[in-house]
């Protein structure tokens, strides 16, 4: 009698998981209607969402709105001040010219505020913000950039501690969620797997067979990527280590016979055929 075979899901990434057990789910939903199933079937699909939401949420949080909402403060402030500063290099006052463009020249020397990581530019704009507060009061009053300089320390700061809240908030979230709804999920998968194996032994294979055929064609192409990328991996340590220079400072190369040397060189293994693990 066919039953579902066994596939060792913790192999499976993240996203992989998450696709593979939501066509499960769609098969299940599809092919098992029997009332007997609908417990096993029902904690199945909750711990499926779970895990999705879970992911989902991981993903989100990398910035929260408040974060955004600062982020996007900042850069009108920024972006207003400079352009009060390129207005001013126009200034009939050539004392005031010359003020503007010793300032422009200091935003000029961070220009790159825009690229990187969000912890990038803001360690830019911090390190750009000290130099202009070197700048005298005397001079932010003539190019009337006091008030925005205020503006713009107030908008970082405000981002800054939407920044720390988001990662404390980010710290206690991640704490063994989605590997909690990951264990769960895949507890449920066997229950359910389990459950229908059960079944088809104890009511007759024929209200599964559907079922079971289906789950054994999808375990069959999972067990073929997982082994492959598990091929490549080995290959790469292979020729990582092959790779490495031996004691005596050469790299290691294979055995060869020498000129005069009777004795060949004996293959490694001591056998033709290689040990072949069970996947399953």
């Amino acid at each position: 009698m066919d039953k579902v075979s066994i596939l060792r899901t913790s192999a499976f990434r993240r996203d992989e998981a998450l696709g593979y057990f939501q066509r499960v789910l769609d098969l299940a939903t599809a092919t098992l209607s029997n009332e007997r199933d609908a417990v096993v079937l029902a904690l199945y699909r909750s711990s499926v969402e779970e895990y999705r939401t879970a992911l989902q949420q991981d993903f989100f949080r990398e910035e929260t709105e408040a974060m955004n909402q600062a982020n996007r403060t900042v850069h009108r402030q920024f972006r207003g001040m400079k352009h009060l500063i390129q207005g001013m290099l126009l200034h009939p006052d050539t004392k005031i010219q010359k003020e503007a463009q010793d300032v422009m020249n200091i935003i000029k020397k961070y220009s790159d505020i825009s690229n990187g990581s969000m912890d990038h530019r803001y360690g830019i704009l911090d390190t750009m913000m000290d130099e202009l507060s070197m700048v005298s009061a005397e001079v932010q009053a003539d190019l009337g950039i006091d008030t925005w300089l205020e503006g713009l320390t107030l908008a970082i700061a405000k981002y800054k501690v939407a920044r720390d809240v988001q990662r404390n908030e980010r710290v206690e979230y991640k704490t063994g969620l989605v590997k909690n709804c990951r264990d769960v999920l895949e507890e449920n998968y066997r229950k359910l797997t389990n459950s229908v194996n059960a079944y088809a032994i104890t009511f007759g294979e024929e209200e599964y067979t559907s079922f079971i055929e289906h789950m054994n064609a999808m375990i069959k192409v999972e067990k073929a990527v997982l082994k492959s990328r598990t091929t490549r991996s080995e290959a790469k340590k292979e020729e990582t280590d092959a790779s490495k220079p031996s004691q005596d400072g050469e790299a290691n190369t294979p055995e060869t016979p020498q000129e005069g040397d009777s004795t060949p060189a004996q293959p490694s293994g001591g056998s033709d055929v290689a040990n072949k693990e069970d996947t399953e």
